[in-house]
């Protein structure tokens, strides 16, 4: 196990000089002029349903359904085709990636509440594409973690752009501004994970040349800017992942285990879990899920080998979800009490996250196989209020409704377009 004590630079184990600066972005706007509607307002958000957006495969749009009847209510137009969707911390905004581009549009959703003394506010309003965008060169990993998130650029070695991230907030995406900047001296393929006051990051180790990390380092924030406080001796070759768990426990995945940094009070402790004997010979684990109230995560592999990735122990032990060995994952999910996987016999398989991440239910979404092509992916999104799960099929282009709590389809309907990325905004 390695310490690392907070507040201490180890400027010997990582020779880097990293600028923070506090800039913002072109401004956006998220007033009611932006659509022309005045916002309609009530006390009771469980009155208010929540939307999905839905990006099309074929064109640079955006399809926003109510909830309520999965009806549109609008299409919203992007600058190029989108390559990734991603739901904003307080689930008001949507992030229209652009990748090849470097372009991030943001979408307000249209639902929302504020604070008023002892209640809350609701309002609605019609989906609007916001003026202010973000410009930086390729846009990868979004990671969210309470009201805030990180959006992480890789750059370009080849054109010499160093890699960055972005701080985000949901105030801070309706006035198309980041609370925050951090810049490295390379290109990089990383990811950024925020700690309460502190953010982990991958990065460099002496002599690397890669574009993927095989360090970690740590940076604390002091309002508007960061520190960097060094990297860990524990190495993470490949780093492709992170994820918090009930109690605040990072963790990292590397190509030989997993990483994991653990609050020691007065400094961090880092260990690794190394890959279990039964993992797929020349395979490791890729992605990292996990709860706010589960101190366990999964693991998963790029065959969908799931693992429990349990700190207290130190072991990765695996869930085995498969009935036969042709069975593949066709679209993961996790909420804070339920760990879904939809796996190619067109069975929606459900665990309990609080209880060890025991099987609860097999739900049967489709009665054939599905068969995708070039690029399409299936995709979930989870209605926290209504506790609902929506599924939508490229193949066919239908979205599926399913009530998690009585474990069945509630309606199918057919969609005019072919999805692609698939979140959920409102009223959380």
């Amino acid at each position: 196990m390695t310490n690392f004590h907070s507040g201490t630079t180890n400027k010997k184990l990582l020779a880097l000089t990293i600028s923070l600066i506090l800039m913002g972005c072109n401004t956006g706007t998220n007033d009611t002029a932006a659509t022309g509607h005045e916002p309609e307002h009530g006390h009771n958000e469980a009155s208010l349903p929540g939307r999905l957006m839905i990006s099309d495969a074929d064109s640079a749009s955006v399809h926003v359904l109510n909830t309520e009847d999965l009806a549109l209510v609008e299409q919203i137009s992007v600058q190029n085709p989108i390559s990734d969707l991603h739901v904003s911390p307080s689930f008001r905004y949507a992030l229209a990636v652009q990748k090849q581009q470097g372009i991030v549009q943001v979408i307000d959703g249209g639902v929302w509440s504020e604070p008023h003394g002892d209640h809350s506010h609701d309002y609605t309003k019609t989906p609007v594409l916001l003026s202010g965008e973000f410009n930086e060169v390729t846009p990868s990993q979004f990671k969210i973690e309470g009201n805030k998130a990180t959006l992480f650029y890789e750059g370009d070695e080849t054109s010499g752009v160093s890699a960055q991230f972005k701080v985000l907030s949901d105030d801070s995406l309706g006035k198309g501004q980041e609370l925050a900047h951090f810049a490295f001296p390379y290109s990089l393929q990383g990811i950024a994970q925020i700690w309460g006051d502190y953010v982990f990051t991958g990065v460099k180790g002496e002599g690397s040349t890669s574009q993927v990390p095989d360090r970690i380092g740590v940076l604390s924030s002091h309002n508007d800017h960061f520190h960097y406080e060094g990297m860990f001796e524990v190495t993470c070759p490949e780093l492709a992942d992170s994820a918090l768990n009930s109690q605040k426990d990072v963790m990292f995945a590397c190509a030989d285990g997993v990483v994991v940094i653990q609050d020691g009070g007065d400094h961090f402790a880092s260990k690794k879990i190394t890959n279990p004997a039964s993992i797929t010979a020349g395979e490791r684990i890729e992605t990292i899920l996990s709860s706010a109230k589960s101190t366990t995560a999964l693991g998963l592999t790029a065959s969908k080998q799931v693992f429990r990735i349990t700190p207290e122990t130190d072991v990765l032990t695996e869930l085995n979800w498969r009935t036969n060995a042709e069975q593949n994952a066709l679209a993961i999910s996790m909420t804070e009490d339920t760990f879904a996987l939809l796996n190619t016999d067109g069975t929606l398989l459900t665990f309990d996250v609080n209880h060890d991440f025991n099987k609860v239910a097999d739900i049967k979404i489709w009665d054939e196989k599905v068969t995708l092509t070039g690029t399409q992916k299936i995709e979930m999104a989870f209605d926290p209020k209504t506790k609902l799960l929506y599924i939508s099929n490229p193949a066919n282009k239908t979205l599926v409704e399913v009530n998690m709590a009585q474990h069945k389809v509630n309606r199918v309907i057919d969609l005019a377009f072919t999805p692609s990325d698939l979140v959920w905004v409102g009223i959380n």
